[in-house]
């Protein structure tokens, strides 16, 4: 993303992501990875609900992902 478009008015600086599962903290990651310090990243989780395991779905190319 390009620092002008960035200081645009309106531009999008603030994310906040719902959901700490797999799909939420692999969102989390990329936006990171794409965007550095551009963004403030907030994923919010329940601490009720606890960790899913769901590496049995997990493919090979999963390692280059991010």
């Amino acid at each position: 993303m390009d620092k002008e478009v960035l200081a645009a008015p309106g531009a999008v600086r603030k994310v906040v992501i719902a959901g700490g599962g797999t799909a939420g903290w692999m969102a989390a990651m990329t936006l990171a990875t794409h965007f550095g310090k551009l963004l403030e990243i907030t994923l919010v989780e329940s601490e009720e609900i606890g960790t899913v395991g769901v590496g049995e779905s997990t493919v090979p190319p999963i390692v280059s992902f991010g």
